[in-house]
Protein backbone atom coordinates (compact mmCIF):
# COMPACT_ATOMS: atom_id res chain seq x y z
CA UNK A 1 0.00 0.00 0.00
CA UNK A 2 1.72 3.37 -0.95
CA UNK A 3 1.34 6.59 1.46
CA UNK A 4 1.58 9.97 1.12
CA UNK A 5 4.57 11.90 3.41
CA UNK A 6 5.10 14.87 3.74
CA UNK A 7 8.33 16.85 4.46
CA UNK A 8 9.77 20.16 6.03
CA UNK A 9 12.17 21.88 8.05
CA UNK A 10 12.48 20.23 11.30
CA UNK A 11 14.14 23.73 12.49
CA UNK A 12 13.91 26.75 9.24
CA UNK A 13 17.66 27.69 8.70
CA UNK A 14 17.98 31.09 9.57
CA UNK A 15 19.11 32.13 5.87
CA UNK A 16 17.61 30.64 2.96
CA UNK A 17 19.03 27.50 1.27
CA UNK A 18 18.46 25.51 -1.41
CA UNK A 19 17.07 25.15 -3.83
CA UNK A 20 17.04 20.76 -3.45
CA UNK A 21 17.28 17.68 -5.10
CA UNK A 22 15.33 15.30 -3.29
CA UNK A 23 16.36 11.29 -4.70
CA UNK A 24 14.34 7.99 -3.37
CA UNK A 25 16.30 5.20 -2.36
CA UNK A 26 14.13 2.03 -2.86
CA UNK A 27 15.48 -1.62 -1.47
CA UNK A 28 14.03 -4.93 -2.10
CA UNK A 29 14.33 -7.69 0.93
CA UNK A 30 16.29 -11.28 -0.22
CA UNK A 31 14.43 -12.46 2.60
CA UNK A 32 14.87 -16.35 4.59
CA UNK A 33 17.92 -18.56 3.55
CA UNK A 34 18.24 -21.34 5.13
CA UNK A 35 21.21 -23.56 3.86
CA UNK A 36 22.10 -21.30 1.02
CA UNK A 37 18.45 -21.25 -0.32
CA UNK A 38 16.22 -18.67 -0.41
CA UNK A 39 12.76 -19.48 0.58
CA UNK A 40 9.68 -17.14 1.03
CA UNK A 41 9.05 -19.29 4.26
CA UNK A 42 10.29 -22.00 6.62
CA UNK A 43 7.76 -24.87 7.91
CA UNK A 44 8.89 -27.28 10.50
CA UNK A 45 7.09 -30.40 12.42
CA UNK A 46 9.60 -30.95 14.59
CA UNK A 47 13.27 -30.26 16.06
CA UNK A 48 14.86 -26.96 15.77
CA UNK A 49 15.77 -24.70 12.32
CA UNK A 50 18.07 -21.79 11.90
CA UNK A 51 19.15 -19.45 9.10
CA UNK A 52 18.91 -16.05 8.45
CA UNK A 53 17.21 -13.33 7.04
CA UNK A 54 17.94 -10.32 5.21
CA UNK A 55 16.44 -7.13 4.79
CA UNK A 56 15.84 -4.51 2.44
CA UNK A 57 19.93 -5.45 1.31
CA UNK A 58 19.33 -5.99 -2.71
CA UNK A 59 19.50 -2.28 -4.18
CA UNK A 60 19.53 0.79 -3.93
CA UNK A 61 17.63 2.29 -7.31
CA UNK A 62 17.57 5.79 -7.04
CA UNK A 63 15.19 7.82 -8.79
CA UNK A 64 14.69 11.82 -8.86
CA UNK A 65 11.33 12.73 -7.06
CA UNK A 66 11.82 16.43 -7.16
CA UNK A 67 14.89 18.55 -8.70
CA UNK A 68 13.78 21.87 -7.68
CA UNK A 69 12.28 21.76 -4.29
CA UNK A 70 12.47 25.15 -2.66
CA UNK A 71 12.97 26.63 0.47
CA UNK A 72 9.85 27.95 0.81
CA UNK A 73 8.19 24.76 0.05
CA UNK A 74 10.07 23.05 3.04
CA UNK A 75 9.11 25.63 5.57
CA UNK A 76 5.42 25.07 4.16
CA UNK A 77 6.03 21.61 4.16
CA UNK A 78 5.78 19.48 0.56
CA UNK A 79 3.80 16.68 -0.07
CA UNK A 80 5.48 13.38 -1.90
CA UNK A 81 3.05 10.91 -3.37
CA UNK A 82 2.70 7.24 -3.65
CA UNK A 83 5.76 6.23 -1.31
CA UNK A 84 5.65 2.51 -2.04
CA UNK A 85 6.74 -0.60 0.48
CA UNK A 86 10.61 -0.89 -0.12
CA UNK A 87 11.06 3.16 -0.86
CA UNK A 88 13.57 3.35 2.30
CA UNK A 89 15.28 6.83 1.80
CA UNK A 90 14.84 10.30 0.68
CA UNK A 91 17.92 12.06 0.50
CA UNK A 92 17.47 16.23 -0.15
CA UNK A 93 20.63 17.90 -1.39
CA UNK A 94 20.87 21.66 -1.92
CA UNK A 95 22.18 22.66 -5.29
CA UNK A 96 22.88 26.21 -4.24
CA UNK A 97 23.55 27.79 -1.15
CA UNK A 98 25.66 25.29 1.80
CA UNK A 99 25.26 22.40 -0.56
CA UNK A 100 24.58 20.48 2.32
CA UNK A 101 22.51 17.25 2.02
CA UNK A 102 19.98 15.88 4.78
CA UNK A 103 18.79 11.88 4.62
CA UNK A 104 15.40 11.32 5.79
CA UNK A 105 14.32 7.45 6.65
CA UNK A 106 11.22 6.12 5.65
CA UNK A 107 11.42 2.46 6.21
CA UNK A 108 8.24 1.81 8.34
CA UNK A 109 6.39 4.53 6.83
CA UNK A 110 4.40 2.34 5.02
CA UNK A 111 4.42 -0.63 6.30
CA UNK A 112 7.13 -2.65 8.28
CA UNK A 113 9.61 -6.02 7.89
CA UNK A 114 8.76 -8.63 10.23
CA UNK A 115 9.33 -12.04 10.60
CA UNK A 116 5.93 -13.80 11.28
CA UNK A 117 5.60 -17.39 13.35
CA UNK A 118 2.27 -19.09 12.84
CA UNK A 119 1.84 -22.30 15.23
CA UNK A 120 -0.81 -24.40 14.06
CA UNK A 121 -2.56 -27.93 15.20
CA UNK A 122 -4.70 -29.26 12.40
CA UNK A 123 -5.83 -32.45 14.71
CA UNK A 124 -7.56 -29.49 16.96
CA UNK A 125 -7.20 -32.29 19.45
CA UNK A 126 -6.54 -29.77 22.64
CA UNK A 127 -2.39 -30.94 22.25
CA UNK A 128 -0.68 -28.09 22.88
CA UNK A 129 1.38 -26.95 20.59
CA UNK A 130 4.62 -24.42 21.13
CA UNK A 131 7.10 -22.82 18.89
CA UNK A 132 9.87 -20.29 19.64
CA UNK A 133 11.41 -18.00 17.60
CA UNK A 134 14.63 -16.21 18.32
CA UNK A 135 16.10 -13.74 16.20
CA UNK A 136 19.85 -11.95 17.04
CA UNK A 137 21.34 -8.71 15.18
CA UNK A 138 23.98 -9.27 12.74
CA UNK A 139 26.65 -6.08 13.35
CA UNK A 140 25.55 -2.84 12.89
CA UNK A 141 21.67 -3.66 12.19
CA UNK A 142 19.13 -2.75 14.35
CA UNK A 143 18.22 -5.08 17.13
CA UNK A 144 14.65 -6.97 16.60
CA UNK A 145 11.91 -5.82 18.67
CA UNK A 146 11.22 -8.29 20.46
CA UNK A 147 14.61 -10.82 20.01
CA UNK A 148 12.42 -13.62 20.95
CA UNK A 149 8.48 -14.52 21.02
CA UNK A 150 6.64 -18.35 22.42
CA UNK A 151 3.74 -18.82 20.50
CA UNK A 152 1.83 -21.82 22.32
CA UNK A 153 -1.88 -23.03 20.94
CA UNK A 154 -4.11 -25.77 20.90
CA UNK A 155 -5.51 -24.68 17.46
CA UNK A 156 -3.55 -21.81 15.66
CA UNK A 157 -2.11 -18.54 16.88
CA UNK A 158 0.69 -16.43 15.39
CA UNK A 159 3.11 -13.65 16.75
CA UNK A 160 5.38 -11.23 14.76
CA UNK A 161 9.31 -9.74 16.00
CA UNK A 162 10.22 -6.39 14.24
CA UNK A 163 13.21 -5.91 12.19
CA UNK A 164 15.40 -3.18 10.12
CA UNK A 165 17.76 -3.10 7.47
CA UNK A 166 20.27 -4.99 7.91
CA UNK A 167 20.95 -9.14 8.71
CA UNK A 168 19.82 -11.09 11.02
CA UNK A 169 19.89 -15.37 12.39
CA UNK A 170 17.36 -17.08 13.42
CA UNK A 171 16.52 -20.06 15.35
CA UNK A 172 13.05 -21.75 15.03
CA UNK A 173 11.79 -25.00 17.32
CA UNK A 174 8.65 -26.60 17.63
CA UNK A 175 7.66 -28.68 21.14
CA UNK A 176 6.26 -31.40 19.30
CA UNK A 177 6.95 -33.89 16.62
CA UNK A 178 3.92 -34.45 14.18
CA UNK A 179 3.25 -33.71 10.56
CA UNK A 180 -0.07 -32.29 11.87
CA UNK A 181 1.04 -29.95 14.49
CA UNK A 182 3.74 -27.24 12.81
CA UNK A 183 5.02 -24.07 12.59
CA UNK A 184 5.48 -21.89 9.88
CA UNK A 185 7.92 -18.86 9.17
CA UNK A 186 7.41 -15.87 6.48
CA UNK A 187 9.16 -12.72 6.12
CA UNK A 188 6.92 -9.91 5.41
CA UNK A 189 9.03 -6.95 4.31
CA UNK A 190 5.83 -4.30 4.75
CA UNK A 191 3.46 -5.46 7.18
CA UNK A 192 0.79 -3.60 8.66
CA UNK A 193 1.97 -0.62 11.06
Amino acid sequence: MAVNVKVKYKNTPHQIIGPFVATLEHYESSGITMSGITVSSVEITGGTSSGMVDVLNIGPEYSILKSDLTHQQLVNGYTFYQIKCGDSFITFQSTDFCFTSYVSNLIGANGIPVLKLTVTNDDLDSVNVSSTLTVTHVDDTPYPTPSSITVSTTTSDSGKIILGKGEYNFTLNITTSSPTKRAILEFIQCDTI
